[in-house]
């Protein structure tokens, strides 16, 4: 299991047990003392990232819960459109079994435009009052963009396919996923009250889905966008 991987299963499991764990212990949700919402922050993000012939744009927002009495650890959900457009992009067989078993083939696109809405995760840790270390990755959601043939590297099937992005996605871990799926490593600093600067390493999975099937009843390809990213954080209703 990969880094990424064991980092995806951490958040899910304990974002759940943090948001159940009122309910476990017979807590009433409604009363501000005793809530964990009473204390929660809202951030609204902006993020974009540069690669070879590619560039994504991102932007979110999320609320988030305090764990523990020091506050320095926090976790969250929120909502994250992501927008993605390249240029001559080689996206490969998609499916885990078959790149597992090395059946890869390869649809290249010209243009590659595709724009997806999913719920998301957040993480956060903030060592010192100004700075914080966060990860975010998405969970599941919709995908959307343009119908556009493809070149397809096949010889025994049509070189020439129709190809639209896949309209579902599902964080299932790895090359499980499926779908447009879009997660940062980021270093955050506070240089304002309610703002603050961002960086770090952006990695975007992005689908599309040939219109028949092709080698080993495949339709499904992918391309994995990893660059730098520079961003704002706004922290609208802080005290």
């Amino acid at each position: 299991m990969t880094f990424i991987q064991k980092i995806s299963l951490f958040l899910l499991a304990n974002l759940l047990g943090f948001l159940l764990s009122p309910l476990l212990k017979g807590q009433d949700l409604l009363s501000p003392e005793k809530s964990p919402l009473a204390s929660l922050q809202h951030k609204a993000l902006l993020s974009a990232s540069f690669g070879n012939e590619a560039q994504s744009l991102h932007g979110a927002f999320f609320q988030l819960h305090p764990v523990g009495k020091k506050q320095r650890f926090f976790v969250g959900y929120g909502l994250r459109l992501n927008v993605f457009r390249g240029r001559n992009k080689a996206y490969t067989t998609a499916p885990a079994a078959l790149i597992a078993a090395e059946k890869i083939d390869t649809l290249l696109l010209e243009n590659p435009q595709i724009q997806s809405l999913n719920l998301a995760l957040w993480t956060e840790y903030r060592p010192l009052p100004r700075l914080s270390l966060n990860f975010t990755i998405d969970v599941v959601g919709f995908g959307w963009g343009k119908k556009q043939k493809g070149a397809y590297n096949n010889p025994l099937f049509s070189p020439s396919l129709d190809a639209s992005p896949a309209p579902f996605n599902l964080l299932l871990v790895g090359d499980n996923d499926l779908g447009t799926l879009h997660s940062e490593f980021g270093l955050a600093y506070q240089w304002q009250r309610n703002w603050a600067i961002r960086a770090g390493f952006a990695y975007l999975f992005t689908e599309y889905k040939t219109q028949e099937n092709v080698a080993e009843q495949n339709n499904r390809f992918r391309y994995k966008h990893r660059a730098a990213f520079i961003g704002f954080i706004f922290t609208p209703f802080k005290k």
